[in-house]
């Protein structure tokens, strides 16, 4: 929608406010669907409810280890998303084809995530709940979702850039892809570790 409008008789301006206006149709509908939970369970208060966080919080290894796993995944993961177009372009393919390009990844996903439904999106959403997971304390739940998606968040900051600098002017994309590949695998070879030491804490193979 933004390549459309911003390269067509729109421009930037408008092309931007026309995407932020969708964003705030979509995000009012979302909020009115939204509706208050009268019966609130007593796992639901005590995770609610303030308390010091506990003295374990700062020394649980696997915790510490699955947020930096956390922070490789992310550091690679939107890579493909932000150079498509440009990759397309570069190779000599057709223009229409690099203008689609993204459009075309993105809704192709869909396919995918019919085809394995229960690992379609999961990247994002079992994140924080595998760092819930590692807490035997339920007021400790808050602070490590957070603190783990505040460390993950610089990787999202600097994994573009450190990609872009890698492609340099020449557009040498195999250094790129190489870093993007090693995050990722990397990101990989973390979550297997994480699985076995908690494995072995819990002393059973279903976690």
């Amino acid at each position: 929608m933004l390549n459309k409008l911003i390269n067509g008789r729109v421009g930037f301006a408008w092309g931007v406010r026309a995407a932020a206006f969708l964003t705030l149709g979509l995000l009012i509908i979302a909020n009115f669907s939204c509706r208050r939970v009268r019966h609130i369970s007593r796992a639901r208060r005590l995770l609610e409810a303030p308390g010091r966080v506990s003295s374990k919080f700062s020394t649980t290894g696997t915790y510490w280890i699955a947020t930096v796993g956390g922070f490789l995944a992310v550091l690679g993961l939107y890579i493909p998303y932000f150079y498509i177009q440009l990759f397309v372009s570069t190779h000599d393919l057709s223009p229409n084809l690099a203008f689609y390009s993204l459009a075309i990844m993105n809704a192709s996903s869909f396919f995918g995530r019919i085809r394995t439904w229960p690992l379609g999106g999961i990247d994002a959403s079992l994140f924080p709940a595998a760092l819930a997971s590692l807490s035997n304390d339920l007021s400790d739940v808050g602070i490590r979702i957070g603190v783990g998606f505040f460390i993950t968040s610089f990787g999202l900051l600097i994994g573009n850039p450190i990609a872009g600098a890698l492609l340099n002017p020449g557009f040498r994309w195999s250094h790129l892809i190489i870093f993007c590949g090693v995050e990722m695998l990397g990101a990989a070879a973390v979550s297997v570790v994480i699985r076995q030491m908690v494995v072995r804490q819990k002393g059973r193979q279903i976690v």
